[in-house]
């Protein structure tokens, strides 16, 4: 410890802020929904999340985490009005709704072993962590979209009276080909 000019110990001043910084409103409110991060409180917002498995432990739990998608404000924003929350169904997705919405949760805020570190997105970069579809799996989506696609253009023309086979490829045609 430093000694002053008379030889004697000198004390430790130590300075703090009048106001220090106050958290903003989202670290709050998710510090409050979430406690103390027990068990507990991991199946609670494994269910709030509408995860309705049956998860024996946190490890579980955040394994579970790893493909879903969600907007943290509005999260806290359903449980609190008793609604679902929306999930999106890509990264991608959340960060283009994130960015336009400015609805962000500060990084730094994210305590260790929170499940906002799982659900923490790129949303600036959202590639980083993706994984990226073999050229079969492109193939295999793009598939499943062609045929999502030729059966509400076949629902439509039920509704409508006037489905034939021919007439589902002759829309699908054209729609694919922007006539």
């Amino acid at each position: 410890m430093p000694r002053n000019k008379k030889g004697a110990k000198a004390k430790a001043i130590t300075v703090e802020p009048k106001n220090p910084p106050k958290k903003p409103k989202v670290v709050e409110e998710w510090e409050a929904y979430f406690k103390k991060g027990d068990l507990q409180d991991w199946l609670r917002f494994m269910g709030d999340l509408g995860l309705r498995q049956d998860y024996s432990s946190i490890t579980k739990c955040r394994k579970a985490l790893k493909n879903v998608w969600v907007n943290i404000h509005d999260f806290l924003h359903a449980v609190k009005n008793n609604q679902k929350p929306r999930r999106f169904a890509s990264q991608h997705e959340l960060a283009r709704y994130t960015l336009d919405s400015r609805k962000t949760y500060p990084k730094k805020n994210i305590p260790q072993g929170s499940p906002l570190r799982r659900l923490l997105a790129h949303i600036h970069q959202p590639s980083i962590g993706e994984k990226r579809l073999s050229k079969q799996e492109q193939q295999h989506e793009y598939q499943k979209q062609l045929a999502h696609a030729l059966a509400i253009v076949e629902k439509e023309h039920r509704l409508k009276g006037a489905y034939t086979p021919e007439s589902d490829e002759e829309s699908l045609y054209l729609s694919s080909n922007g006539l």
